[in-house]
């Protein structure tokens, strides 16, 4: 049931310092290792996600999936830690609804309807976003005033199902200029599978 709820964020380090995953959490559902060889009923702790790198200009896919004989989706948040200036510089917040019907995307932080809590229980996701009702969306914002973007693309956002593949681009102004990777801001379409770092447990 909730299994095949789920939704794989690839997050595009398109910038030239590392990143850290910090503050992973889930409201509903769990995290998983997206990897062919681990199943996805197997759990990864969001301790287990909190302070992985991600070097610069590599990517990294966190997996997040609803509870198996469970009738939810999944909610959860994580952010991007600059260690060089030690600061949060980035915010991705998910929610794949159990069956849900479509919603909107919010991309505030403040205002974001994500912001009013809510979950992936039936009237939890998006159910402050506009009064809509549950669906699939993602929410992303960065540090602009320090120079920081942060974008997304792909994802089964305003439909039934899963939430699914989605890439999340982040770049420090003045690290793009001979960089090809997700150049597209708020693309809507599927981008092409290319190699990818896997988070694995």
């Amino acid at each position: 049931m909730g299994l095949n709820d789920w939704t794989q964020i690839e997050i595009d380090n398109s910038s030239n310092r590392p990143l850290h995953v910090r503050r992973a959490s889930h409201e509903w559902g769990k995290f998983y290792a997206c990897n062919p060889h681990i199943p996805r009923s197997t759990e990864l702790s969001p301790s287990h996600l909190n302070n992985t790198p991600i070097p610069a200009r590599t990517r990294l896919t966190i997996g997040a999936c609803g509870r198996d004989d469970s009738p939810t989706g999944c909610e959860g948040e994580f952010s991007l830690f600059d260690p060089v200036d030690r600061r949060i510089v980035a915010w991705v917040r998910y929610c794949c609804a159990y069956t849900s019907p479509p919603t909107v995307l919010a991309t505030e932080p403040t205002t974001s309807a994500f912001a009013g809590g809510g979950g992936c229980g039936g009237e939890h996701c998006g159910g402050d976003m506009g009064g809509m009702g549950g669906g699939n969306a993602l929410d992303v914002d960065a540090d602009e005033a320090r120079g920081w973007r942060v974008w997304r693309r792909g994802g089964n956002l305003g439909k039934r199902g899963p939430l699914g593949r989605v890439r999340v681009v982040v770049v420090k102004e003045g690290d793009e200029k001979g960089n090809g990777r997700g150049r597209e801001k708020d693309g809507e379409d599927e981008y092409e599978d290319e190699e990818e770092e896997y988070f694995t447990a």
